[in-house]
């Protein structure tokens, strides 16, 4: 592979943030979770 990512920790770090982001604004979300979280 040539096209190696300049780095997999900031990568994996973007997705992990995507995705409690996303979990955070999904309608199935808790009630009880704090929205500023």
């Amino acid at each position: 592979m040539t096209n190696v990512p300049p780095s997999a920790a900031s990568l994996r770090g973007a997705v992990d943030l995507s995705s409690l982001v996303n979990r955070a604004q999904a309608p199935a979300a808790p009630a009880g979770a704090p929205a500023g979280a």
